[in-house]
């Protein structure tokens, strides 16, 4: 069975994302009032709520492969309360620095950044372990 977990559309979020992030940056001096710049900070959180997304949507789908919908919300559910963490916790004192796009700030959102791309990494990789091992068990 070859299973790739959603690289490719991942992938191509990201690289059509990327220019109109750096376009914003240079185009419009105003920060962002409602959340998250489109930063590393902001690409490193994505990446974990994709990898939350992708284990619980995936492992529970080929739990029966039935009732996609409800794979769906439980994962939609926690995907989602991540994500509004994300949103808010650049409003608290001490984390302004997770809505920079100055480059002193980069340094600080990198390992953020790297931490995203291992956990989406391992998330993939456990996602494809348990969704092969179900499926091998699951009655098309």
């Amino acid at each position: 069975m070859r299973y790739d977990n959603g690289r490719k559309p991942l992938l191509t979020q990201i690289a059509i994302s990327l220019p109109f992030a750096v376009l914003r940056v240079h185009l419009l001096s105003e920060c962002n009032p409602v959340g998250i710049e489109a930063n590393a900070a902001y690409y490193g959180f994505g990446l974990m709520i994709y990898a939350l997304f992708n284990v619980l949507f995936v492992t529970e789908f080929f739990r029966t492969a039935w009732k996609a919908g409800k794979a769906f919300l439980i994962a939609l559910i926690p995907a989602s309360l991540m994500a509004l963490a994300m949103e808010v916790i650049v409003h608290f004192p001490g984390f302004g620095w997770l809505d920079s796009v100055a480059p002193a700030d980069l340094v600080r959102q990198l390992p953020i950044l790297a931490a995203g791309i291992a956990v989406y990494a391992a998330g993939a990789w456990v996602a494809y372990a348990v969704a092969a091992r179900r499926f091998e068990k699951v009655d098309l």
